[in-house]
């Protein structure tokens, strides 16, 4: 008898096991999807969302960030001009301050030129 009710107490403790760690399983599993599709969304940063393409004219902040996101691909030409440097040509490389500095709070025109969906020029003037 004793072993009967041994083998009822353990099953009754399997059971209230598995209906307690299911719920904990799916929650864990919705945890983990919904952060996947966090860092996936966060992935899919693109040079269009980079580009303030519905801007008329942007800050010298979004120039740097072009710059700096264009520095490893040397098949897009970034070109900028201020009032008191003169023009600069960056391709392939990172926008160094010390050497052209760019006012962050300046405002400049832009201008780009596609091959297709590619961005190869980027044309900003201070103004």
């Amino acid at each position: 008898m004793d072993k009967v009710v041994h083998e009822v107490i353990v099953s009754v403790l399997v059971l209230s096991l598995l209906i307690m760690a299911i719920p904990l399983f799916r929650n864990n599993m919705e945890i983990i999807s919904v952060s996947a599709a966090i860092e996936n969304d966060t992935d899919k940063v693109t040079s269009k969302s980079l580009l303030p393409l519905d801007k008329s004219e942007v800050s010298g902040s979004d120039v740097v960030s072009v710059i700096r996101y264009y520095s490893a691909n040397p098949g897009v030409e970034i070109l900028v001009t201020t009032n008191s440097r003169g023009t600069c040509r960056f391709t392939g490389q990172n926008y160094n301050p010390g050497s052209f500095p760019i006012p962050y709070e300046g405002v400049f025109s832009k201008s780009y030129s596609y091959e297709g969906e590619k961005l190869i020029k980027a044309v900003y003037t201070e103004k």
